[in-house]
């Protein structure tokens, strides 16, 4: 069985979680990677909370929110976890591959990002596995700073076996953590999916195209804007993917900034699940098994 990971987006906590990754996906797996050229700047999330609803909006749309990385030193850990290929993604290419979907509102380049930003880096990724001639069974998408978790009783060998046999009996389909209908339109937490390969290619097929063609049925983002998840479903929708509900997996966001900043989080589960994280990477915890995702 032949596996592919794609992992995408902003660099956030890779470096903390690559091991893991290795370890969970095990062997005959194949890792593409896209993230950006700058950083989310979580240092400044107290500023945005600062403000009324509409002006958190602005900030969230501001320079504050976005920060340099060091890219040499990026692209050295990156080659040293050794993916298949690999990009570093800049502002300048996001804005050249926008202007392919005139139809997206685009208040400020910060807007454009916000609406846009998550769907280059894993269609860049989808494009590198297409180029690379290698025919793969199953394809996972992740964020750079989400830890895939079995769930009791599950193991990742099995969860593999289901999701060929998936495209037996209702090929086309992709599996992710969670869905509902939000406002009237499918919402998909896109952190993690999952499916054959054929699925997640088609998903980002074309993508300009989908994109800017739901952004032209006026009544889709002027009352529900879509954003984020609720346009991941809507593009689901467009190229007849079947999407499903998995329990047998789940995923953790590990923040980087959180860890190192010992930041209050909303939950502060999530905390300690981060700091338990790092525990293990530095090898005060040395079998997986041992670390309790249930604080």
């Amino acid at each position: 069985m032949k596996k592919a990971v794609i992992l995408s987006n902003h660099y956030r906590s890779f470096e903390y979680i690559a091991s893991y990754l290795k370890d969970f996906f095990g062997k005959d797996t194949d890792f593409y990677i896209c993230t950006w050229d700058h950083e989310y700047n979580y240092e400044n999330q107290a500023i945005k909370e600062k403000y009324a609803f509409e002006k958190k909006q602005d900030v969230q749309l501001s320079p504050l929110m976005y920060k340099p990385i060091d890219i040499k030193k990026i692209q050295n850990f990156i080659r040293e976890f050794n993916p298949k290929d690999y990009k570093i993604l800049t502002d300048e290419e996001f804005d050249t591959w926008a202007e392919k979907m005139p139809n997206v509102p685009k208040t400020s380049k910060y807007h454009s990002r916000q609406i846009l930003g998550s769907f280059l880096p894993p269609k860049i990724c989808a494009d590198m596995i297409r180029n690379s001639g290698i025919e793969y069974d199953l394809i996972f998408k992740s964020r750079m700073d989400i830890i895939p978790i079995m769930s009791e009783g599950y193991n990742f060998d099995s969860f593999c076996a289901t999701l060929l046999n998936l495209q037996n009996h209702k090929p086309r389909t992709i599996l992710s953590t969670s869905l509902k209908i939000n406002s009237g339109l499918p919402w998909i937490n896109d952190r993690f999916l999952s499916g054959h390969a054929d699925a997640i290619l088609d998903l980002y097929d074309n993508l300009e195209y989908k994109i800017n063609t739901l952004f032209s049925l006026k009544f889709l983002h002027k009352e529900t804007p879509l954003l984020f998840h609720r346009l991941y479903g809507m593009l689901l929708t467009f190229t007849k993917i079947n999407v499903n509900a998995t329990k047998a997996i789940y995923d953790e966001i590990i923040r980087k900034d959180f860890v190192d900043m010992n930041l209050k989080l909303g939950n502060i589960k999530d905390h300690e699940k981060a700091l338990e994280l790092k525990r293990k990477i530095k090898g005060n915890i040395e079998e997986k098994s041992k670390i309790n995702f249930d604080l």
